[in-house]
């Protein structure tokens, strides 16, 4: 009927406006632009009562919000993106939004909150089922543990990253890893 095709339109629309600001915030760097596209997808996506769709888009205003330097703001956008992951069930989207929320508190120097939101993160996904997703709070993990001073603990989760991503067959994580590398040396 006419309202499933209102839906789906909707939705195309909606997709168009996350991919468009999306590509604002990227490519030409203008926070403004991407936050208000963001913005009318994501009332779109509240329209349709998507919380998986809630949860992309105020995951991806965080991290418009986050490059801008507007932590408070990002930390609103993340947290309300982990309310729509977990009334959706998205493991995924509960593991991101730990590690972004990681992000904030390595920002702001609280390195034992980034680790215990980076734990949270790889423990919400099934290393079996997407080992290359795990990979990116194992990584955050050894370059928070290098952050707190604790070189062993560093070391540990940066060769699980080094040896699981040989064993997936991605070169992704090798510039991470020499950077993590790099700064444990220095550190030393």
């Amino acid at each position: 009927g006419i309202g499933e095709n209102n839906a789906r339109l909707r939705r195309r629309v909606c997709e168009n406006l996350t991919y468009l600001g999306l590509k604002f915030d990227y490519d030409t760097n203008a926070g403004e632009k991407a936050d208000e596209m963001l913005r009318r997808a994501l009332a779109i996506e509240t329209r349709l009562g998507s919380d998986l769709g809630m949860n992309v888009d105020c995951s991806n205003l965080g991290m418009v919000f986050e490059k801008r330097g507007m932590i408070d703001s990002a930390r609103i956008y993340y947290n309300r993106a982990m309310y729509h992951s977990k009334k959706c069930n998205s493991r995924t989207g509960v593991a991101y939004c730990y590690m972004h929320l990681g992000s904030l508190e390595m920002k702001k120097n609280r390195y034992e909150n980034a680790i215990e939101l980076f734990r949270k993160s790889m423990g919400t996904i099934n290393r079996d089922r997407d080992a290359w997703l795990w990979l990116q709070p194992c990584s955050a993990l050894a370059e928070a543990y290098v952050a707190a001073n604790k070189p062993d603990s560093a070391w540990k989760y940066l060769e699980t990253v080094r040896m699981q991503s040989n064993e997936i067959g991605t070169r992704e994580y090798d510039p991470r890893i020499l950077k993590i590398l790099s700064e444990l040396y220095k550190s030393n």
